[in-house]
């Protein structure tokens, strides 16, 4: 170790940056940290946090924690069985961390309750451990900008770690100054170039072809709509001399080697999945993950709003195979989750493929090159989402290893990039570096840069980013490199839905017929679960799908008073709180709550109707009021609510997060430090918290 002076630790040697990453965000920061650390001469090493046997905690006492959370604040699923490794660690055992030192990056969003769960609970655990932090922790909230957390603690992160770890030599500082990120030149010159509102509008939908090879005459290929990129707020360009702030430049990790062969692209999605079944059975092999998903069968689709609705919400029966009886993670319990691997829409993929000079006509059919992806050191510097897929056997025709990362650069873009996620703003710096036109360059400069957060955070395509969507806004961007793509492109990730719960028609789910087969896993919840004892009350708040598993446990607990009823067993009070937008158009569950209320399992149904006028009420229903279901929480509902809290029950809350979570958690804590005669509202806010710390007040949200 490098000397050090006495009362001060030695400088540890290494650095190890561990992650836990749900949709890939947390993943990208640690690999950008990382590239960044070895520019600046320190011997850094990057895993996922399950991956922490590889890091050698016990000889590299300095290391970054990035995670994000997923669900009520629980760990990422790359991060789940670090944590409960660190629950082992119990008496006098507390591993290696007494001699480390940390630095902690949290991934959040303030309008869920547990804001940055995970990260909070890795820090009070390693902490009690012994472990000792080196620079302030943050904890970044994606309901006002990562970036604004982010992008300053990086900053001053670098001069605190020379303090902790050693660097290379006297070259380290020649590195470091090399590393710093530049401020970006703006355009040479824009003379005579359009605004750049009007290169927004000629170029946000570019229609994508493929030319025909000769002799052939290949169907149109099919247009994605990409529809009108809106940046508000954007300043005239011209202006801007130069721009701070850019993410830095993300080295790619992935050597991609494109072979001889080639795949047919079909618009089915079981052949590939199919690739890691068993080569014995040819069924997949339990445990089942995302990356290693069972093969459920469609029994049914069934529309749950009329044809008019403002969405359409449709009913999946599913038939699983008789062998996840092998997998534990398939005992559900109402509240649990199940991941559907829905792959990107056939038409965006192929798209995206011809863009990249991966589509082409042979007459017959399109096919797609097939490429290898191998890590610049190893399957350690590949992407968490290709290291979790084993290694698959080679193509015919391609020499070399037996095994190895094979995908089609259609499949890339259908099923392991997300390219109809957010852009991040790295992307579109190295969209901007790829121009050849100096106001495009300028414009993805100033969208990636501090200054241009606002506009950034503005793109929307009726709402939606796309990363698709910046391409046309690039058009001298002819291609981009394929280990760029996988350097900065979300990886895509499973839609999970509840137990029991309906997703809103997307364009897989509406495509769906019966007999189709779908690639589904298990995601149990840690905490989304009824009480053991079924005499406590509970209050369930869904609005829109967020019905579905709270349905679940109106049919588990009216299953358990069939059962029970015989026994005289007392069973607590069920008051629902369900929003909606017309109970004659998307009311879903209805008929069957008002059954369960008749029947006495439903003690209440208060409905909050956000579209229509509510001048008469529905019987069987307790209260309808106009607006939302806080608005219900407020005012009709409002006695039931607090009486449930009060006698020890249990709040659940389903739904939207932004749109509902926060309301729903601002009502209750009014009506609740109301009743209790709460001095402030900061008071009554604590005592929603206390009931989430108690495991009384729980929510599902996305």
């Amino acid at each position: 170790m490098a000397p050090t002076t006495a009362g001060t630790p030695p400088l540890a040697p290494h650095l190890a940056i561990l992650y836990g990453s749900q949709t890939g965000n947390a993943e990208s920061i640690a690999r950008g940290l990382h590239d960044t650390a070895v520019a600046r001469g320190f011997n850094s090493s990057v895993h996922c946090l399950n991956d922490h046997a590889a890091a050698h905690l016990d000889q590299v006492p300095a290391v970054l924690f990035i995670t994000s959370s997923t669900g009520d604040g629980e760990p990422p699923d790359n991060a789940n069985l670090f944590f409960r490794a660190l629950r082992k660690l119990k008496g006098g055992d507390k591993g290696p961390w007494p001699q480390t030192r940390y630095a902690l990056l949290g991934l959040g969003d303030t309008n869920y309750s547990n804001f940055c769960g995970a990260a909070k609970r890795l820090e009070k655990r390693v902490s009690e451990l012994g472990a000792t932090r080196f620079y302030a922790s943050a904890f970044a909230d994606d309901a006002t900008g990562l970036e604004e957390t982010i992008d300053p603690w990086v900053e001053g992160l670098w001069p605190v770690l020379e303090t902790v770890c050693a660097r290379k030599g006297a070259a380290a500082d020649a590195a470091s100054a090399a590393a710093e990120p530049a401020a970006a030149p703006a355009a040479k010159s824009i003379a005579n170039k359009p605004a750049i509102d009007t290169l927004v509008n000629q170029t946000a939908s570019l229609a994508l072809t493929t030319p025909a090879p000769a002799l052939y005459s290949p169907p149109a290929l099919p247009t994605h709509t990409i529809g009108h990129l809106t940046i508000p707020g954007l300043p005239d360009l011209s202006t801007i001399t130069s721009l701070t702030g850019l993410p830095a430049v993300t080295v790619p990790t992935v050597v991609v080697t494109r072979t001889t062969a080639t795949k047919p692209i079909l618009p089915t999605i079981t052949d590939y999945h199919a690739q890691w079944h068993s080569q014995i059975t040819r069924t997949p092999l339990p445990p089942y993950t995302s990356s290693r998903p069972a093969s459920a069968t469609v029994r049914s689709v069934t529309p749950l709003t009329t044809p008019d609705a403002v969405k359409s919400v449709l009913a999946l029966d599913l038939d699983l195979p008789t062998d996840t009886a092998a997998d534990p993670g398939w005992a559900w319990t109402p509240g649990d989750a199940f991941g559907i691997c829905a792959p990107v829409p056939y038409d965006l993929a192929l798209a995206t493929a011809a863009r990249l000079g991966g589509a082409e006509w042979t007459g017959d059919g399109w096919v797609s090159p097939v490429v290898r992806l191998d890590g610049t050191n190893g399957d350690a510097d590949l992407p968490q989402s290709l290291r979790d897929r084993d290694a698959v056997v080679a193509p015919k025709g391609v020499e070399g290893s037996a095994k190895g990362h094979f995908y089609s650069i259609f499949d890339l873009c259908r099923f392991v990039l997300d390219v109809t996620a957010t852009p991040k703003k790295a992307l579109l710096r190295a969209l901007g570096d790829l121009a050849t036109d100096e106001t495009e360059k300028k414009l993805m400069y100033y969208l990636s840069s501090r200054a241009g957060t606002k506009a950034y955070r503005g793109m929307s395509d009726n709402g939606r980013r796309r990363c698709f969507m910046s391409w046309p806004t690039v058009p001298s961007v002819t291609s981009v490199p394929l280990d760029v793509l996988l350097a900065h492109v979300t990886p895509s990730a499973p839609r999970l839905f509840s137990h029991s719960r309906m997703g809103v028609a997307s364009e897989f789910v509406r495509a769906l017929s019966v007999g189709d087969v779908i690639p589904v896993y298990p995601a149990p919840s840690a905490r989304f679960h009824l009480p053991a004892d079924g005499s406590v009350p509970v209050v369930l708040v869904g609005a829109g799908t967020g019905m579905a598993p709270l349905i679940a446990f109106v049919r588990h607990r009216h299953a358990q008073r069939e059962m029970a009823s015989a026994r005289g067993v007392q069973f607590g009070s069920i008051t629902v709180v369900q929003g909606l937008r017309d109970p004659m158009k998307d009311w879903l569950f209805g008929s069957e709550l008002l059954e369960m209320s008749k029947a006495g399992t439903v003690t209440a149904v208060h409905l909050a109707v956000s579209r229509v006028d509510v001048a008469q009420g529905l019987d069987g229903v307790a209260s309808m009021t106009r607006g939302y279901v806080q608005d219900a929480i407020r005012s009709t509902a409002r006695d039931a609510v607090v009486g449930a809290i009060e006698k020890g029950g249990r709040v659940y809350v389903c739904g939207d997060a932004k749109g509902m979570g926060r309301g729903v958690m601002d009502a209750v804590a009014e009506v609740l430090g109301a009743a209790r005669g709460a001095a402030s509202k900061l008071e009554a806010v604590e005592m929603v918290a206390t009931l989430v710390k108690e495991g009384r007040y729980l929510q599902d949200l996305w």
